[in-house]
């Protein structure tokens, strides 16, 4: 009698490849996954630098500047370093 059934344990049956390795194939990337990641990166990463990056710069404008609770609405007086002397001096 002649079956097309294998009677193996299905773990026979998967460890048996043509190279002889028993470990499942790992799946190849495509080409161009690599730039798909940058893409997916790249709002993230000007989203976080707008974030960080205006603060900082509104603070160093503060530094340079006359800007106390009276002025905050209304234009800041450049002072220049004045700021950094009358924190030096004391």
């Amino acid at each position: 009698m002649t079956t097309t059934r294998d009677d193996r344990p299905a773990a026979a049956v998967r460890s048996t490849r043509q190279d002889g390795g028993g470990a499942p194939r790992k799946k190849k990337r495509a080409p161009n996954s690599r730039r798909a990641q940058l893409m997916f990166a790249l709002p993230a990463a000007i989203f976080l630098a707008v974030l960080s990056l205006y603060p900082m710069l509104q603070l160093f404008r503060m530094s340079v500047s006359a800007v106390g609770s009276a002025t905050l609405n209304r234009p800041w007086e450049f002072v220049g370093l004045d700021n950094f002397a009358v924190g030096l001096d004391e």
